[in-house]
């Protein structure tokens, strides 16, 4: 386990990167469903038990207004389709607030979940689980983790209660964990973003990790999803631009009509889908997207680029401020 703080600059900046993609795809990748989403699937024929099982079971985000219900009504929606839309709104709110009253572990699907600080409120955590496409792991192994790394981040500190953990990710090891692990070989790390005051006092923003041995649930790909696999164009990149400086990195893209996928140090992140993306000139498409909480993010694809001397063009990705920009170079 290590903690590192402000003096180790290059970690810092690998582990930065690492948390700005955590941040941006974990917040982006989950479907939410709209009123366009049921549009879509009544006019493709679907059964209307399995329209009101996607509502129940998925994040939504619905126009529940008279002129609204109209529309969707002379579309097909039958009454029952309407009424799962207007409690799922209702189901939502009441969620957050049953949330907000106690402190929980993430599940593997979540992208946030509430914590204790030092001072017993609760904040809100970003959360992603990233150990690779088609992944996850058990529900209690994660509570597990949680529960540790909180509990030695918050007892690491000169004054515990000054701890306010931020951002949490479990994903695969990379080469650079090593010397900040102490040189374990576990498989996997646990990666706590989090803010405190340190020995000398001061105020610093911090990331903690642990090395970890997770069991590896592996999920059934789904025909589609093989098909997109096999028809995406695949890319690397060796290096990454933020700010006008390039950082030494590797990873791989993969793009398809829906979905955008990318590794980061060996580690894959969940895919983007694309299907909202605006077409700005041949091989050249712009997406943004917007999560429930207001964040936005954009991504940019412009095979057409030559300026950093690359044969696949450029991916630019903006997220809370930053802007990162990916030479690719085409899979052979």
């Amino acid at each position: 386990m290590v903690m590192i703080g402000k003096n180790n600059s290059m970690k810092k900046v690998i582990l930065s990167i690492l948390s700005i993609v955590a941040f941006t795809f974990n917040s982006f990748s989950q479907e939410i469903l709209s009123n366009q989403s049921i549009k879509d699937m009544i006019e493709l024929g679907f059964e209307e038990q399995t329209i009101i099982d996607k509502i129940q079971t998925s994040t939504s985000d619905f126009d529940t207004t008279i002129e609204e219900l109209k529309v969707l009504k002379q579309l097909g929606a039958s009454p029952t389709i309407l009424s799962a839309m207007i409690k799922s709104i209702k189901k939502d709110t009441l969620k957050v607030e049953e949330d907000q009253k106690k402190t929980y572990p993430p599940k593997p699907k979540d992208t946030e979940f509430f914590w204790e600080d030092g001072k017993g409120n609760l904040v809100k955590v970003i959360f992603m689980l990233n150990v690779g496409i088609g992944n996850t792991i058990s529900e209690t192994e994660l509570a597990g983790y949680t529960a540790r790394i909180m509990g030695e981040a918050k007892l690491g500190l000169k004054v515990p209660s000054s701890f306010i953990p931020l951002n949490l990710v479990v994903r695969e090891r990379q080469k650079t964990d090593k010397v900040l692990t102490q040189n374990d070989k576990t498989s996997h790390i646990v990666q706590l973003g989090y803010s405190g005051t340190n020995s000398y006092g001061g105020a610093v923003d911090s990331v903690y990790l642990i090395g970890v041995n997770s069991k590896i649930i592996v999920l059934e790909k789904t025909e589609k999803e093989l098909e997109q696999e096999a028809s995406s164009q695949k890319y690397r990149y060796k290096k990454i631009f933020i700010g006008g400086n390039s950082t030494k990195t590797e990873g791989e893209v993969s793009i398809s009509d829906e979905f955008l996928s990318m590794t980061y140090f060996g580690t894959q992140v969940p895919n983007t889908p694309l299907k909202d993306k605006v077409q700005i000139a041949e091989n050249h498409w712009k997406i943004i997207l917007k999560d429930p909480m207001g964040g936005e993010a954009s991504y940019e694809y412009n095979g057409n680029e030559t300026k950093y001397k690359s044969d696949g063009g450029v991916l630019i990705v903006k997220s809370q401020g930053y802007e990162m920009i990916y030479p690719l170079i085409k899979s052979k």
